[in-house]
Parts: C-alpha cells; structure tokens; sequence
C-alpha cells in the first residue's frame, strides 16, 4: 500500500514535471535557434545588394521567346525540354522587367513577387524573391499593383513551381550613373510610368 502511494503521488508526479521541464526546454531551444536568431535580423543582409548589384555577368535571357514557349501554360513542350531549359539556366544573373501579379510579404525584408504573362506579351511568368534595401523601397513594393512593370535583378534558380521561373535573390534594378558600385538611384517617381514591358 505504502509503495504504491509513493508510486502515484510522488513518483509520477515527480516524472511529469520532469517530462514538462524537458519539453520546455526544447520550446526554447527551438525558438531561439529558428525564431530568435541574431543573425537574421529585420535590416536585410547588405552584401546580398553588393554582390548581386556588382555582378557584371548579366545573361542574355530573355523572358520572352523560346523560354516563354516552353514555359508558358499553353506550351507543346515536353518536362524532359523544361528541364533540360532549368539546368541551361540555373544560376545565371537576369535583369528583366516583369509584369506583377501578385505580392507576398515574408520574413525579414523580403516579399514574394508573382508575376504573369501581359496581355499583349506572353512572357514567361516567374516567382521573384525580392529583398527591400530600406525603407523606400519597402513602401514602394507595398504599393505594387496587379499589372504594375517593375525592373528587378535576380538569379535564375534553375527550379520552377507551376511553370513559374523561380529567382532568388532578386533586387529592384533602377540604377544611376554609379551603377557599378551597386548603388541604386533609386526614385519613386522614376519608376512609375517610366518602365515598359519588352516582348519578343
């Protein structure tokens, strides 16, 4: 009788604080490795706008053409072509100008763009990781509308998601005369009607 009372009302107890400590403990541990990290601050990465803003190695891609053709929902080309396509382009630096669907917010300065076909040029659509340099740009990619022309600067991931090109990381492209050094002349007023759509 007397084991089994210190059973019930000291050793399971005693067992469940120990199982709910333990669980505590890796809640915390996980939030501070992936949630709280100091690293990953609100103030994006600079060196993603150096990098990628100095890269001179810009392809001749294209949006429009044979990739929009194999791409493109109505496409007559086979998987084995669009991936044969992905590996020809993975990695290679593009400056386009894309037509915008739709905007996502993410973590950390970051929005998803999704971008579409106009209707007067079939375009390959894409999905563009964009990264806001400040507080400007932030504002101006808020105000982004559904057929708005933006200019941006990214890397061809050499993966797609629903005939979507994915291009990560990706920058607003609106540069000065000092666009070597990466910085960007950036004016909200520059941007608005001053963007056309080119087609094939």
């Amino acid at each position: 009788m007397f084991r089994k009372f210190i059973v019930e009302w000291v050793v399971a107890p005693l067992i469940g604080m120990i199982i709910l400590c333990v669980g505590f403990f890796i809640v915390f541990k996980i939030y501070i490795t992936f949630f709280n990290d100091p690293s990953k601050k609100s103030t994006p990465p600079t060196s993603i706008f150096q990098s990628l803003g100095l890269r001179d190695d810009v392809s001749e891609i294209k949006p429009y053409g044979e990739l929009a053709a194999a791409f493109n929902l109505d496409s007559k080309y086979t998987n084995v072509q669009r991936e044969n396509f992905l590996n020809k382009i993975k990695g290679k630096v593009i400056i386009w100008e894309v037509n915008v669907y739709e905007v996502a917010r993410l973590p950390y300065n970051k929005y998803k763009i999704q971008t579409q076909s106009a209707l007067f040029c079939k375009n390959v659509s894409s999905f563009i990781t964009l990264t806001a340099k400040d507080e400007l740009q932030t504002k101006f990619i808020e105000e982004i509308k559904t057929d708005q022309i933006i200019r941006i600067k990214g890397v061809l991931t050499g993966r797609s998601t629903v005939r979507h090109l994915e291009i990560e990381p990706a920058i607003l492209w609106y540069p000065g005369s000092n666009a070597k050094s990466g910085e960007l002349n950036f004016s909200i007023q520059n941007t608005k009607n001053s963007i056309e759509l080119k087609c094939d």
